[in-house]
C-alpha cells in the first residue's frame, strides 16, 4: 500500500529531525545544534537502500536527482556531491547547507518549458476539454 505525505508533513519532520536532536554524552543530555544527526555510514547505507530500491516497501530513488554533501560510491558509481557552503533543492525549495535556510527554488522555474504548460478554457465541458489538452 503506497503512503503519501503532504509536503508540511515532511517539512515538519525534517525540521524536528534537525532541530530536535537530543544526544547522551556520559550521563548528560545535549540538544544538537549543528550538524545533521546520523553517522556517515548510516548516512551510506541509506543511500545504498535508496539506490537499489525496495519493491517489497515501494520505495526508490531517481538517480540523476540524488545529491549528497560528502563522498559516496555505490558500486561503480559516483553519487554526485555538491559544493560546499551552497544549498541543495528539494520539493522546489532550496535548502542551505550552511545554515538549512530555506528559499524558494527559483532556477526550476527557468527549466520549465512553455510546452509543459496547461492553458484553461472556460466551457460548458471542462471534462472533455481537459481530456482532449491533455492527449494533444
Amino acid at each position: 500500500m503506497e503512503q503519501q505525505q503532504s509536503k508540511n508533513e515532511v517539512m515538519k519532520l525534517l525540521t524536528e529531525h534537525v532541530e530536535r536532536n537530543i544526544v547522551k554524552v556520559g550521563k548528560k543530555y545535549y540538544r544538537q545544534k549543528t550538524g545533521i544527526p546520523q553517522e556517515r555510514e548510516h548516512a551510506e547505507r541509506f543511500l545504498q537502500i535508496m539506490y537499489e530500491g525496495n519493491e517489497d516497501y515501494g520505495i526508490s530513488i531517481k538517480k540523476d536527482k540524488t545529491l549528497t554533501n560528502f563522498t559516496c560510491r555505490i558500486g561503480e558509481t559516483e553519487v554526485p556531491r555538491l559544493p560546499s557552503q551552497t544549498s541543495f533543492p528539494y520539493c522546489g525549495i532550496r535548502i542551505s547547507t550552511r545554515d538549512l535556510n530555506i528559499t524558494k527554488d527559483f532556477q526550476l522555474k527557468d527549466q520549465r518549458r512553455v510546452r509543459d504548460g496547461l492553458t484553461v478554457e472556460f466551457s460548458k465541458l471542462p471534462g472533455q476539454t481537459f481530456h482532449r489538452k491533455t492527449l494533444k
